[in-house]
């Protein structure tokens, strides 16, 4: 395993810690817009501590970034530093104060790499997938990164464990890109995806505690889809196909196994998603028409879904949260793929 270490700026400061969630919240309010340094989509998000990160993308044409933006939603500070690969279509997660990014595309074809990111010292380290594909998920206690292409579908999945600093491999049920993955209590669920022309309705299960497998369906085919999760529950959200829209959320609850649906205000692709205890957010988009602005919030606790919007409408954005505050950044912002906007839209919890 390679290890590269760089050093980070004002590693001697002591950072605050975010804002721990204890009250209900019923909502989330846009409280503002930053910007990249630089326009791009299709790159991810993460976040952990006190930090979100913004890393790789691309802006439409040929060209495929390493930057990585480290916003600080305690301060509202902003710093800059560099995956060790430039790269889109990558896929991350969290555990503890470790941040992943894993795989990509980039100009020679696709990684194997993961960058992995503390947000307590700020140093970096590198480990590799075990084999290289880009439009992987990620998700988990366990850092489970599923799927993906590289030629063909791939149906493996690379499993960090923490504990050990050990990488072991399982497999899907069957192969798939562009498929979504969340975690809740000790499932994580990778759900839909596609093979070429055809989606999936499938979702593999995978259990932490037994290193178990079991396999569901949503109550449609979907690729282009968005997943995050909220207590007990795992929402997917977004297309049904690739050329038909949806606007059903399917909702898993990992305590009881039960499936229910839910429907956003309006159908999309493309669109992001994050949540912060009790709160769900749905941003973005491409519907019917273009672009999407609409950010649909649910709230876990009454059931109830609420709308508000974006400061600019976009489509294949970035989103995480961490404390209160939700970030949804870049995207295509117009009906070129040249329309890539740095655009960083700021919610709070209310």
């Amino acid at each position: 395993m390679l290890l590269i270490v760089l050093p980070s700026c004002k590693k001697d400061k002591k950072e605050e810690p975010a804002p721990v969630v204890v009250k209900k919240y019923t909502t989330a309010e846009y409280i503002g817009s930053s910007y990249l340094t630089m326009s791009r989509y299709l790159a991810t998000a993460s976040a952990a501590g006190n930090k979100i990160l913004f890393a790789g993308g691309t802006n439409g044409g040929s060209v495929y970034f390493n930057n990585v933006e480290i916003y600080d939603v305690v301060t509202g500070e902003w710093k800059n530093s560099q995956l060790s690969q430039s790269r889109f279509e990558l896929a991350s997660a969290s555990i503890g104060k470790k941040i992943f990014f894993a795989g990509g595309r980039y100009s020679s074809g696709y990684s194997k790499i993961v960058d992995i990111y503390d947000v307590e010292t700020g140093l970096w380290t590198s480990s590799f997938l075990s084999e290289e594909r880009r439009c992987l998920s990620a998700a988990g206690d366990k850092v489970l990164f599923a799927g993906g292409f590289s030629g063909t579908y791939s149906k493996t999945v690379d499993i960090y464990n923490a504990t050990s600093g050990l990488w072991t491999t399982a497999q899907l049920s069957e192969g798939r890109d562009y498929l979504a993955a969340a975690a809740a209590g000790n499932k994580v669920l990778f759900g839909g995806g596609s093979t070429g022309s055809i989606s999936v309705s499938t979702v593999d299960i995978y259990d932490v505690t037994t290193g178990a497998w079991t396999v569901s369906q949503l109550s449609e085919v979907r690729c282009f889809l968005t997943a995050t999760a909220s207590g007990s529950k795992v929402f997917f959200a977004g297309v049904a196909t690739n050329s038909d829209l949806s606007d059903v959320v399917d909702i898993y609850d990992v305590n009881t196994g039960v499936w229910t649906v839910a429907h956003l205000s309006e159908a999309r692709r493309n669109l992001s998603a994050a949540a912060i205890g009790n709160i769900v957010l749905f941003a973005g988009g491409r519907n019917i028409t273009g672009r999407s602005d609409v950010v649909d919030i649910y709230d876990v606790n009454t059931g109830v879904w609420s709308t508000t919007h974006l400061s600019e409408a976009r489509s294949h954005l970035a989103g995480a949260a961490i404390g209160d505050k939700f970030c949804f950044a870049a995207g295509l912002n117009g009906p070129d793929w040249a329309d890539v906007s740095n655009k960083v839209d700021v919610f709070q919890l209310k």
